[in-house]
């Protein structure tokens, strides 16, 4: 595991636990209690309030007022990398679902699927302008308007669709 990973699975842990013990995070992610330290410092020194108190009741721990969204990325970035993720999900990546989830914890957001696309048919090329739009109006609580052809009918008519 790089040292990116392991200062974001170390905030995410405190972020889930509250307080962690070194060794224990040390076993977890196969380094020396002195390099979660080292990792502890780093994070301190980027800004994020952790701290290790020693003692009965000692640990590694976040302030009580620190919240992960106010020092990694505003409310807007997370809601892109969310509605990013999910549309990597749509495409039947299923590596993406654990990252959303523990994305999901760490922003206290709600993980709502949202949209789901059948690629079988699709091969144009204005298929990313389309799905880009999709999540714009997504974002900004749009309503769309579709095109839609029906068997019966054989002609198009337009379908007005709430985003939320």
């Amino acid at each position: 595991m790089n040292n990116l990973s392991r200062l974001f699975y170390i905030m995410h842990y405190l972020t889930m636990h509250n307080k962690a013990n070194a060794t224990i995070l040390a076993e977890q992610l196969e380094v020396s209690t002195r390099t979660i330290y080292r990792d502890i410092d780093t994070l301190s020194s980027l800004g994020f309030p952790v701290y290790a108190q020693s003692g009965r009741d000692g640990g590694i721990r976040l302030l009580d007022t620190h919240h992960l969204s106010a020092t990694f990325v505003d409310d807007e970035e997370q809601d892109h990398i969310m509605v990013d993720l999910q549309n990597l999900a749509a495409t039947n990546l299923k590596s993406i679902t654990p990252l959303m989830n523990k994305l999901s914890s760490l922003f206290k957001k709600e993980v709502e699927p949202w949209i789901d696309i059948d690629f079988s048919t699709w091969g144009r090329e204005d298929e990313a302008t389309v799905i880009e739009l999709i999540t714009k109006a997504k974002n900004q609580k749009n309503v769309l308007l579709f095109p839609i052809r029906t068997e019966k009918e054989k002609k198009l008519t337009e379908k007005s669709c709430q985003i939320n």
